[in-house]
């Protein structure tokens, strides 16, 4: 398994925990979990290799024997606690297992060992309760995750650090989520989900071939449109590599096609021929002043296509105040749609600017110069 192999398999183990626990804390059971299945693969293997039979590791309880292996790992773990027996028990697997094992593992640490191992399990030991509100749901939870994690390599023969790899890319994902400030799933949906997908009060969007998504962040609104209209091609545009490679992983993952991500800054892309004036829709949820967005965004936009703000509340003053920069990049302002998102009290207010004639060339300006000397 090569290290893309595994991000996409961390991946869809963190996005079976966001839903259940907080963004900052799924990090911690994934580990969890995979260490756990790190010391059990690593018990078997080295029972294996003193000659141990499978009947053996089967039986394995007397006194003695526990205190080799304990004395040559550090710990022991009996055969009904090891990884590999929780999955092969299928549906007669219960939550009830995993409290078992993590209690025992706990009583069964070699003394000299134990400030090594002791308390090393504390996560999942106290919080598997947030895993569901009855024992099935988290019985469901743990084994959907068991065997999501089961085929991560364990037996060092890969040219690459698989622990350390899995840790520092579980880091790096929540610095990522993060970054939307939104953490709760539910509020994700409403705020981030249903809100990019409310483009379609103002727009056709079975009549929409090509989107860019300036300044798309997390993905927002592109990866949800992308979803919910199949057919179109969208460019993901942002400033932020990190933001890049994020979404470039959940492409992969969500298995999208004709998705393309860009790492840069509207004022360049807009001057660039395979890109200005290309679209159909250019879709901004980027927080500006309307006639910034609109020197960022209309370049992009074919003659007869749209540039679509996503802004909050009242925009009656903005629109006007941008009025006349709109008019010199070539646009005219559209009908706008004002309502509150289903379920929320957020109010969002679609802007949409239809292209009528060509952009100038000197626009965009240089980098910097549209925020800080709005037309």
């Amino acid at each position: 398994m090569n290290k893309q192999q595994l991000a996409n398999r961390i991946w869809e183990s963190a996005n079976r925990m966001r839903s259940k626990i907080e963004a900052n804390e799924y990090k911690d059971y994934i580990l969890g979990f995979i260490f756990y299945k790190y010391l059990s693969d690593t018990e078997v293997e080295w029972l294996k290799e003193n000659d141990f039979t499978d009947e053996d590791i089967r039986t394995l309880a007397d006194f003695e024997t526990v205190k080799y292996v304990q004395d040559n790992l550090g710990y022991f773990i009996s055969y009904e606690n090891l990884y590999s027996t929780w999955i092969n028990m299928g549906n007669d697997f219960s939550v009830s297992n995993v409290t078992d094992a993590l209690s025992a593992f706990s009583r069964l640490i070699s003394p000299t060992h134990k400030p090594v191992f002791e308390n090393i399990f504390r996560t999942l030991e106290t919080g598997l309760s947030k895993l569901g509100d009855t024992s099935g749901a988290r019985t469901k939870a743990i084994r959907g995750l068991l065997q999501l994690i089961r085929d991560i390599p364990m037996d060092g023969r890969q040219d690459y650090d698989v622990l350390g790899f899995i840790y520092e890319y579980l880091i790096e994902k929540n610095k990522v989520m993060n970054l939307t400030g939104i953490t709760e799933f539910d509020e994700f949906i409403d705020k981030h989900y249903i809100d990019s997908l409310s483009i379609v009060n103002a727009v056709d969007m079975t009549r929409v071939n090509s989107i860019i998504d300036v300044g798309t962040g997390a993905g927002f609104p592109g990866i949800p449109l992308k979803i919910a209209f199949p057919h179109l091609k969208i460019t993901l545009l942002d400033s932020l590599n990190k933001r890049i490679n994020f979404l470039n992983e959940v492409i992969e993952a969500l298995g999208l096609q004709n998705v393309e991500t860009c790492h840069g800054r509207a004022e360049d892309f807009g001057h660039r021929k395979e890109y200005r004036e290309q679209y159909d829709l250019c879709a901004s949820r980027a927080v500006a002043n309307l006639s910034t967005l609109t020197e960022y965004c209309l370049p992009f936009v074919k003659v007869g296509g749209q540039f679509v703000s996503y802004k909050s509340g009242n925009v009656d003053n903005e629109l006007k105040e941008s009025s006349k920069a709109i008019k010199i990049l070539g646009g005219e302002a559209g009908k706008v749609c004002s309502f509150v998102l289903p379920g929320t009290d957020f109010a969002r207010t679609l802007v949409p600017i239809k292209k009528i004639k060509m952009t100038g060339n000197k626009y965009p300006r240089k980098a910097g110069t549209p925020s800080k000397e709005p037309l």
